[in-house]
């Protein structure tokens, strides 16, 4: 196996980014530090990435769809006592090797992945993947079909660029708006930001949606493991990347 796609199956690196520790000397293999990703290394080889030992992760990949309430948070632990994600699912409690895909804020609501298998997180998380997440907002305010195109075609707000986005209207009544947004990106506070841009206020943030895994009519606080099959498919995808 090459060394970048090693380290990217140890979960420490994409690809394109283990091509760039190799050559920052970043890595090992044997006691030697290496500067080519031309290099096959076997199990019997040992690598190590800023001085850590490596080991391919063989765990058996699955993702968990939660349907996260507000008030709760994406962590394992909380400082100040708040409850998480993980303290509200018994059957993955105390499991530090259960990591999110990505994130939401404590007042987002809606799909949240989980999976054991970081190499997969790391691949859906990235934006060089193009894995859109949707999102369903409810805002309050006046509606301004201008600065929504402006969202639309990307924008710089406070000196951080962000990527176009579709935006569709769901209904609205008044100053009340429900709209859709799909993204890529997954910047932080990225669609507060976007609404607020456009003289609104959101009430309400859902994700629906996160590549092929949809909340459909998930309970919330509870989790389900995903479709086994979609799950091989996106861990081929990010072994491929």
């Amino acid at each position: 196996m090459r060394i970048a796609k090693y380290l990217a199956h140890c979960g420490v690196a994409s690809r394109r980014e283990a091509e760039r520790h190799i050559a920052a000397g970043h890595v090992t293999v044997n006691g030697h530090t290496i500067n080519t990703p031309a290099l096959d290394v076997a199990d019997a080889d040992t690598v190590t990435f800023k001085g850590q030992p490596l080991a391919l992760n063989n765990t058996q990949p699955k993702v968990w769809l939660y349907h996260k309430p507000r008030g709760v948070i994406t962590s394992h632990k909380d400082p100040e006592g708040r409850q998480t994600v993980y303290e509200q699912l018994p059957q993955l409690a105390g499991k530090e090797h259960i990591i999110s895909i990505g994130r939401l804020d404590m007042n987002t609501e809606g799909l949240l992945l989980l999976t054991n298998h970081k190499p997969l997180a790391n691949y859906m998380e990235h934006p060089a993947s193009k894995i859109a997440r949707t999102y369903e907002v409810k805002c309050f305010g006046a509606f301004d079909a201008d600065k929504l195109h402006d969202v639309q075609q990307g924008i710089t707000l406070e000196g951080i660029h962000y990527a176009p986005c579709t935006i569709k209207v769901l209904r609205h009544y008044e100053n009340n708006h429900w709209l859709q947004f799909t993204l890529t990106e997954g910047k932080n506070r990225e669609i507060r930001h976007f609404v607020e841009y456009m003289g609104m206020k959101v009430n309400r943030l859902v994700r629906v949606r996160y590549g092929p895994f949809k909340l459909g009519k998930l309970t919330r606080n509870t989790a389900i493991e995903a479709d086994e099959n979609k799950v091989k498919q996106l861990v081929k995808d990010a072994t491929n990347h």
